[in-house]
């Protein structure tokens, strides 16, 4: 679906360098069509058999040769797979589910890929719009709902397991009575409750499709739910760095684990809580080690001290006498005029005072 796009602030045939950033018709034949262009950030291309090319975005009609849909084989002459590389660490071994317990398994941007489509011929028996283009925002729209939809669906269970980790580590490290520590876990809980709460409710509230039995996710829920997570999921896992500390960062790999030279100063060393075993809480930093993108990300929240360490800072050099001062002068409480910075200030209150003229009582009101 999605075009490469170019300059985005232009549509797509008036685009000053050339007419491709979108796939269009560059011929229309007999027999079919020839399409040009390139799609990008396409998911498992690599180890699919066809491709369905669909318009990303709403189209007018100067722009009806890029209002295309149509299905074509991947080995088709004048197409060209260029894939990025997949995180998929490696095998799913004993190393490499210790090491990367979910990208080993799961894996992620498992073969995205640009398509570019080099004079491609599509037979008409396989076009199924070419150039309806008062046609391509509804199917834009319609794909990227399902699409949406999707997304909400693998990420209640991520952000699960992303809640259940930061919840794991902060008894694993002792602190899950500690009331910032808790109002951390609270904000998690609510935020992957209510975020399941609104991708059920896409469901359960869907759009009848006119004239149909067909119906269709709720669009506003659907885009409600998915926006609620990508925009709080940098914050999400920020917190769960937090609870985690800094080892989150360096975490410990399966062949230290597995070293007998080494094995003995790690159990002594990397425990934690009392009763829970050292295995269990290195497991548990690998899998958030795992999820929230490794050491870069982790040594912003870590590196140089925790953000605990600073908000000590905080109110261990704020000066507080200046502050409680500032708010005496204003109440009118006495005290304020002993402090360097506003015992130098008049007291303009007085001084207002003296220069007001004497009220007059000599009337009723």
């Amino acid at each position: 679906m999605t075009d490469v796009k170019g300059d985005r602030s232009l549509h797509p045939s008036a685009q000053a360098q050339h007419k491709d950033f979108y796939v269009r018709v560059v011929d229309r034949q007999k027999d079919g069509i020839i399409v040009r262009g390139a799609k990008y950030h396409i998911s498992s291309t690599p180890s699919a058999n066809e491709a369905i090319v669909l318009p990303c975005r709403t189209h007018q009609e100067v722009d009806k040769d890029y209002a295309l849909v149509f299905a074509v084989p991947l080995n088709a002459k004048g197409i060209t797979l260029i894939s990025s590389e997949p995180e998929m660490r490696w095998r799913a071994n004993e190393e490499a589910i210790w090491d990367y317990p979910i990208a080993s398994t799961h894996g992620v941007g498992d073969g995205e890929c640009m398509i570019i489509f080099d004079d491609v011929f599509v037979p008409w028996e396989r076009v199924f719009m070419c150039g309806e283009w008062q046609f391509s925002r509804d199917i834009a729209y319609l794909f990227g709902t399902f699409h949406r939809l999707f997304a909400c669906c693998r990420m209640v269970s991520l952000l699960e397991v992303l809640t259940g980790v930061a919840s794991l580590m902060a008894e694993y490290n002792g602190l899950e009575k500690y009331s910032h520590i808790r109002d951390k876990l609270a904000w998690l809980v609510q935020l992957t409750e209510a975020f399941k709460v609104m991708s059920l409710a896409a469901c359960m509230f869907p759009e009848k499709e006119p004239g149909t039995d067909l119906v269709n996710p709720n669009q506003l829920y659907t885009n409600i739910a998915k926006y609620m997570y990508a925009d709080n999921f940098n914050e999400a896992t920020k917190i769960a760095q937090d609870i985690c500390g800094g080892i989150a960062a360096d975490p410990v790999s399966y062949r230290d684990w597995n070293n007998p030279e080494e094995r003995p100063y790690l159990e002594k060393y990397l425990g934690a809580k009392d009763g829970i075993p050292t295995e269990h809480r290195l497991r548990a930093i690998r899998l958030l080690h795992d999820i929230t993108s490794g050491r870069h990300v982790s040594h912003q929240i870590h590196a140089e001290g925790s953000l605990a360490a600073q908000q000590m800072m905080f109110y261990a050099t704020g000066d507080w006498d200046m502050y409680k001062a500032a708010a005496k002068r204003e109440a009118g409480i006495e005290g304020w005029e002993k402090t360097p910075k506003f015992g130098s200030i008049p007291d303009y209150t007085e001084l207002i005072k003296s220069k007001m003229p004497p009220v007059d009582t000599s009337y009723n009101v």
